[in-house]
């Protein structure tokens, strides 16, 4: 993963580290934030340690926290999740200010600098969250059935598949355990009145 930190206009995005656990922690912990995410809850340091680890550990990765110049306390987060799909959120205190979409520009330009064999990148957006799906409107993305994009899933999963997978992660919840699979939060992002949004390089950036 790149170490390399990105100012822009108001913002500060730098690469997302282990140390960073307490702050994510803090900003999972408001009910509205944890609503709007793909992934599963952070609700203890541990899981956040795990989850900063399976977000950096790939030479695929690519994921920053947000703050203020002059301040490094983090308000967000933008970058790819475990699923190579796009995450973003801010502390509550920092909506409403188009953060957000800066910062979701931002991360446009340089994932696909960083990563010039990619040419989509997908995004999921909860049912009735306006904000975030005027955010992604405004950078380009349409909406799509095709949840994949660049993922090296080939295929859909059959329906016997999926409800195999189905049943696997609901076990896993009802034991208290997280499973740490990108289809598991994949199903669960169905499962949650999730819609899919695509996003692709233009044309004339795509490599030869």
């Amino acid at each position: 993963m790149s170490s390399e930190s990105i100012t822009t206009e108001r913002l500060v995005l730098r690469p997302l580290k282990v140390e960073d656990a307490q702050e994510i922690l803090a900003i999972n912990a408001f009910k509205e934030v944890r609503e709007q995410l793909l992934q599963s809850s952070l609700t203890s340091l541990e899981q956040a340690f795990e989850w900063i680890k399976s977000v950096t550990s790939s030479s695929k990765s690519l994921i920053y926290s947000i703050s203020l110049p002059g301040n490094p306390q983090i308000i967000g987060l933008v970058g790819l999740n475990a699923s190579g799909r796009l995450l973003y959120y801010l502390h509550p205190s920092a909506w409403g200010k188009d953060y957000a979409t800066e910062a979701v520009l931002t991360f446009q330009k340089v994932l696909f600098e960083k990563q010039p064999e990619r040419s989509i990148l997908v995004a999921g957006v909860h049912d009735g969250n306006e904000a975030s799906l005027k955010i992604i409107k405004k950078a380009g993305f349409k909406e799509t059935k095709d949840w994949r994009g660049d993922h090296p899933v080939g295929r859909r999963m059959s329906s016997v598949e999926t409800t195999g997978l189905r049943s696997a992660v609901r076990e896993l919840a009802q034991s208290g355990l997280q499973s740490k699979s990108p289809i598991a939060d994949e199903i669960a992002a169905e499962e949650s009145k999730f819609t899919w949004y695509r996003y692709e390089k233009p044309r004339e950036t795509v490599d030869e």
